[in-house]
C-alpha cells in the first residue's frame, strides 16, 4: 500500500537489465528506445557522496516537513539534487524522432531547484523559462543556476494569460514528474500544449505506477500534509504494472490531450540519498512528443477520481 502522508521515493532496487521482462514487452511499440537502464552519467550520480544530504541536513528535514512541503524545505536545504537523463539519452530519442535535439526557447514546467533544467540548458544552448510554485525552489532557480526567467505561479492557472502577453510559443517544453504531484494534471497538460510552438517538442517523464497527490500550500501545522487531486490523469488504465500504465500514457493519456508522441524510454528517477539512504528511485516512463493538429480538449468527468493506484 502507498502511504500518502511519506514522501515519493522508494529505496532503489538492483537495475534491471535489457532483457528484463518490462523491456522485453515494450519492445514491441515502434516508438520505444532501448536504453541502457543505468548509463555512466547516471551511476556517477548515484556514487557521487557529495550529491547526499549530512545529517544535520537530513534531521533538519524530517523536523521542518512536519509544518511546510517537502518542495519547500529540500529548496531551503537545498537538498535532494535529480537526475532523470544524460545527454546521450536525450540525443537518443530525438534520433529516433528523427527530430534534431536543439531549441531556441526552453519552458520547463516544475523545474524545482534547476539542476536537470540546467544540464538540458547546456545540452541545446538555448533561452530558458522555468516554472515553480515553491517560493525556495524559484528562489534556488534565481540565486544557484542565474536563470533571471522564472514564473512563480501555477502555469495551470495562468498560461492563457501568458500568451495573452504574447510569452508562449516555446519551441519545447520539459515536464518531468510533475503530473503526479499537480491538483490540475488535464489542465496543465493542456498549458504545456498550449504554449509550445507548433513545431516544437515537448520532453513528458512520469514515475509509474502513478499514484498522484499534491502537496497542500503554506503551513501545515502537522494537519495532513498531502492531498489527491480531484481528477486522477490515468483513471481509465486498466492496470497497475509498468509496462501497462506506460502504454497508457503513450498510447491513451498523452494523445488525448493534444500531442503525437514520437519517442519514449524507459528510465530511472534518481534522487540523491541522505545520512539514511544512499539513493532514491522511482521508475519512470520519459516521452518525446510534438503537438497534434487537430485537438479537442478532453472532458473531464467525476469518474476520473480514482485510478490506478495501489
Amino acid at each position: 500500500m502507498f502511504d500518502y502522508a511519506a514522501p515519493r521515493s522508494i529505496r532503489a532496487e538492483p537495475a534491471p537489465n535489457q532483457s528484463s521482462e518490462a523491456d522485453a514487452a515494450l519492445r514491441v511499440s515502434p516508438l520505444y528506445v532501448p536504453m541502457e537502464y543505468v548509463d555512466a552519467a547516471a551511476e556517477a550520480f548515484v556514487n557521487d557522496p557529495s550529491q547526499r544530504a549530512s545529517l544535520p541536513k537530513t534531521l533538519m528535514h524530517r523536523i521542518l516537513t512536519w509544518v511546510r512541503s517537502d518542495f519547500d524545505v529540500n529548496g531551503w536545504l537545498d537538498i535532494y539534487p535529480l537526475h532523470v537523463l544524460s545527454e546521450e539519452q536525450l540525443q537518443k530519442l530525438f534520433r529516433h524522432a528523427g527530430r534534431d535535439a536543439q531549441a531556441r526557447r526552453m519552458l520547463d514546467i516544475g523545474a524545482g531547484v534547476g539542476g536537470v533544467t540546467k544540464s538540458v540548458e547546456k545540452m541545446l544552448s538555448c533561452e530558458v523559462v522555468c516554472t515553480e510554485m515553491s517560493p525556495a525552489m524559484a528562489a534556488r532557480l534565481r540565486d544557484r543556476h542565474g536563470f533571471s526567467a522564472v514564473w512563480e505561479e501555477d502555469v495551470s492557472d495562468t498560461w492563457r494569460q501568458r500568451l495573452d502577453a504574447g510569452q508562449g510559443n516555446f519551441d519545447m517544453v520539459m515536464m518531468l514528474n510533475v503530473l503526479d504531484r499537480t491538483s490540475a494534471p488535464h489542465e496543465l497538460l493542456r498549458a504545456a500544449r498550449e504554449l509550445l510552438s507548433p513545431g516544437g517538442v515537448a520532453l513528458i517523464c512520469s514515475p509509474l505506477p502513478f499514484k498522484p497527490i499534491y502537496y497542500a500550500e503554506g503551513f501545515r501545522f502537522f494537519s495532513t500534509p498531502v492531498k489527491r487531486p480531484q481528477h486522477n490523469l490515468m483513471a481509465e488504465c486498466g492496470g497497475r504494472d509498468f509496462v501497462t500504465q506506460a502504454t497508457h500514457f503513450v498510447d491513451s493519456v498523452l494523445p488525448s490531450h493534444g500531442f503525437e508522441p514520437l519517442a519514449f524510454t524507459r528510465l530511472p528517477y534518481i534522487s540523491a540519498g541522505d545520512a539514511f539512504s544512499s539513493y532514491l528511485a522511482l521508475e519512470s516512463v520519459v516521452v518525446l512528443v510534438q503537438r497534434s493538429k487537430q485537438f479537442s480538449p478532453p472532458e473531464v468527468s467525476s469518474s476520473g477520481k480514482e485510478g490506478c493506484e495501489t
